[in-house]
Order: C-alpha cells, then sequence, then structure tokens
C-alpha cells in the first residue's frame, strides 16, 4: 500500500513474507526434522530467543506458529529495502549522463555473461587508474563487502549483435535503506571498456557500488562453471550463509566480521 505522507510525498507499507528473508522458511516438513541452526535462522525472523538445545528449539518454534508471528527484518532493514526496489517503491539515483549504455532491452538471465575473475577486477579498479588519485584498493574491499552483504538488488543484461554485453545493477547505499543506485558496466570478451554509477563518486566507474556488482559477477561465473545447471536461479546461491545470533550482549562483547576476498566465513 503506497500512500501520501504529510509533505506530499509517497511513503510506502511493505510486508515482508517468508520469501524475502533467508531463513523465515523451515526448509523441512516440520521442525524436527530441522537441525538447530535452521530452527534457530526461523526464531530470528520472528524476534524470538534462540538459545537452548534443539528440544527447547522445537517447542518454541511450534509456539509461535500457533500465535501466527508476524515476520520481521533481521538483517536491519536490508530485506525490506531490496524488497521496496524490487516494487519500484525506493527512490533510485541513475547517473546524469548514461546515453553509452542502453535504457531499454534488459533482462535478468545471465548465462551468457562474459568471464569477470579478480585480476580483470583489479585492473579495471586499481591498476588501470595506478597514480590518478581515483580509486585505490578499498574500494574493492567495500564494494566486496556491499556484495557479501547482499546490497546487489538485481542485476540485468543488455547483449548487443556486435558481442557488447551492457550490465545494469540496482545496489543498496551503506546506510540509508530508503534508496538505491543505478550502476552501469559494459563488457566484450572479459574486459571491462567502461562504468558508471549513480553515486557521487561512480561518475567514472571506480566506486563501491560498480565494485559490488563486479564481485557479484565473479561468483556468478564461479558458479556456473561448477553447476551450468543452475544458471536459470541466479540468486539461489548468494543467500547468506552466516549464523546469525540475535541475543543482546554488551558491546565489548560483540565481534564484527568483515568478509575477504577468497575467505570463506
Amino acid at each position: 500500500m503506497v500512500e501520501p505522507d504529510a509533505s506530499g510525498k509517497f511513503s510506502a507499507s511493505v510486508c515482508l513474507t517468508e520469501d524475502d528473508i533467508p531463513g523465515a522458511k523451515l526448509p523441512k516438513a516440520s521442525p524436527e526434522e530441522c537441525d538447530c541452526w535452521m530452527l534457530r535462522c526461523w526464531l530470528q525472523c520472528r524476534g524470538g530467543r534462540t538459545t537452548g538445545k534443539k528440544a527447547v528449539l522445537v517447542q518454541r518454534v511450534k509456539d509461535y506458529m500457533k500465535i501466527n508471528c508476524k515476520l520481521i527484518d533481521p538483517d536491519r532493514g536490508v530485506n525490506l529495502a531490496k524488497k521496496k526496489v524490487r516494487l519500484g517503491l525506493c527512490e533510485n539515483i541513475s547517473p546524469k549522463s548514461p546515453g553509452e549504455f542502453p535504457r531499454e532491452g534488459y533482462n535478468d538471465d545471465l548465462s551468457d555473461v562474459p568471464v569477470v575473475d579478480y585480476n580483470i577486477i583489479w585492473k579495471f579498479m586499481v591498476q588501470n587508474v595506478s597514480g590518478k588519485g581515483t580509486s585505490t584498493a578499498k574500494l574493492l574491499i567495500k564494494g566486496y563487502n556491499f556484495f557479501k552483504s547482499g546490497h546487489v538488488v538485481k542485476l540485468e543484461k543488455h547483449l548487443s549483435e556486435d558481442g557488447v554485453c551492457h550490465l545494469r545493477g540496482k545496489i543498496l547505499p551503506s546506510m540509508k535503506k530508503s534508496t538505491s543506485y543505478t550502476a552501469f558496466i559494459t563488457l566484450r570478451d572479459s574486459k571491462i571498456l567502461r562504468a558508471k554509477s549513480g553515486c557521487p563518486a561512480g561518475i567514472k566507474g571506480h566506486c563501491s557500488h560498480v565494485s559490488s556488482v563486479l564481485f557479484f559477477i565473479e561468483e556468478f561465473c564461479e558458479h556456473n562453471a561448477k553447476n551450468a545447471a543452475c544458471t536459470s536461479q541466479p540468486c539461489t546461491w548468494n543467500k547468506p550463509s552466516r549464523k546469525r545470533k540475535v541475543d543482546n550482549h554488551p558491546i565489548h562483547q560483540v565481534k564484527f566480521v568483515k568478509h575477504e576476498h577468497g575467505k570463506k566465513k
């Protein structure tokens, strides 16, 4: 439901479903068949306690099922923001002059996207602009964390008759979840020709949002090479695999984790 607020702008009331939140739906027929991690994820998506042994967790899940508890977003608004972007309810910021990229003709079939690896990403983001003060390896680190945190909401491809591949992605910013940035990338034979993003630093394509899309493609290509049958479902393998812990702790006891390329968490 979309309604105008006091300022005359439109605000959206969006409800999350089990399909919108990884872990919100039990993968087994009954709670008894699930392991503790599955049960804790399910409870976390409803604001429930996640402590206790399996028997305690199973009973807690059954109790929550009886009252049909409301879903919450355990990822600090990321899943809600992603749904709003998909529904077109978020403000989207595109590059001011995307004339070198096609405006229409995009689709979500990435099965024949050019292969992108870390060396290609490094050359475009760092090596090719070395000494110009426009890019550093920090953009790779931030972009990779954007990707692993699920900030790449949507990715589409436009394949020209001359073999040039244009990509268009929507990425959530690091803090503000009421907007999204559009990034364009042009590839030919696994070489990045140009890129541009709607963020202030993305005018020449050397920003963390473009970097996050490139890492998305890199991991997709790796997955595609291992399991070609899954190319029609590019998003199923990018669900968070970390175990979430939602119990309250003093800040000095909280462990913060940063994703590193090439290392599995």
